[in-house]
């Protein structure tokens, strides 16, 4: 049996594979679903129809080392339905890079990003929102289940949240995985039948810090008066159980296209679906450079020997 770091500092994985057997180590393919719709504010009948598009991908994640994870994005498809501002979102999205991004942890998350530095931001914000759905946000070592409040780094900021914990019971999960994953806390706890639940809503209203030119307005708090989207909710969900892991995160809130106001519902969403042997070693950033998981961050240059 080898085991191997899932999300580093948080979740662990046992497989029984022989010590040796997979010599690049384990590859976690995850299943991407980025949501968006947009419901026109206006009274019927002269109101158009819901708008917005459905994406999905993959999302393949290396373990590099205790802290680190090396993972990218491939196989994007999907499709529209009208359009809110942005013109044929699907088509940038799947010409969104396969290059690798390393995901670096501390204790309660993503701490920082390595990408190239020849990356666009349009590509870099997208794989931010994904890999956010990795984030815990928190260690969990003052609390088992509970609500508690904490303040965690997110791609709008750096912004209190409120952390909810508990356990779901079962009859045992029915999926005949391989693997099974283990929590690293030792307050929180799992066993075979039950499902661990973290959710997590941030006080947007209460941040040190918003992402640049991301949003106009978080709740009430308005910060770049020229942007035409509000932010209102946001709310993350995980999902976590010794053969199954799903995490997502769903933003509410308006934006102006073509003097029309729309209720924009954002949902990001991955669930594991599989892992298999690496092939071989994460491939060099080129040009690398290091940000954080705000979106819109600067990309630093930094020694090719990180």
């Amino acid at each position: 049996m080898i085991v191997a770091t899932f999300i580093p500092f948080f979740l662990a994985v046992q497989l029984p594979i022989e010590d040796g057997a997979w010599p690049y180590g384990p590859e976690y393919i995850f299943t991407v679903h980025m949501n968006v719709t947009g419901i026109p504010q206006c009274s019927r009948p002269t109101c158009s129809n819901p708008s917005g598009y459905r994406i999905t991908s993959r999302f393949h994640c290396i373990p590099r080392r205790n802290n680190t994870l090396s993972c990218s994005l491939r196989y994007v498809d999907g499709f529209d339905f009208g359009m809110i501002g942005e013109e044929d979102v699907v088509s940038r999205r799947k010409n969104i890079t396969e290059a690798p991004i390393e995901l670096f942890f501390d204790e309660k998350g993503i701490e920082n990003i390595i990408t190239s530095q020849l990356t666009r931001f349009y590509d870099l914000n997208i794989l931010k929102m994904v890999a956010e759905q990795l984030h815990p946000g928190d260690n969990f070592n003052n609390i088992g289940d509970g609500t508690f409040e904490g303040e965690t780094a997110s791609t709008i900021g750096r912004c209190n949240a409120t952390f909810d914990v508990y356990h779901h019971s079962g009859d045992g999960n029915p999926n005949e995985t391989r693997f099974r994953l283990k929590l690293l806390s030792p307050r929180l706890h799992m066993t075979s039948t039950e499902t661990l639940i973290i959710n997590k809503q941030t006080n947007l209203n209460h941040c040190s810090c918003y992402a640049d030119s991301y949003f106009r307005k978080y709740g009430d708090t308005i910060v770049y008066q020229r942007l035409q989207a509000d932010l209102d909710i946001m709310i993350s969900h995980m999902e976590i159980s010794e053969t199954s892991f799903s995490s997502s995160t769903t933003r509410k809130g308006t934006s102006v296209s073509n003097h029309k106001t729309y209720n924009i519902i954002e949902i990001t969403k991955i669930i594991l679906e599989d892992i298999q042997p690496a092939t071989k070693d994460p491939p060099a950033i080129v040009k690398p450079g290091e940000t954080k998981i705000l979106a819109n961050y600067d990309i630093k240059s930094i020694s090719t020997s990180y």
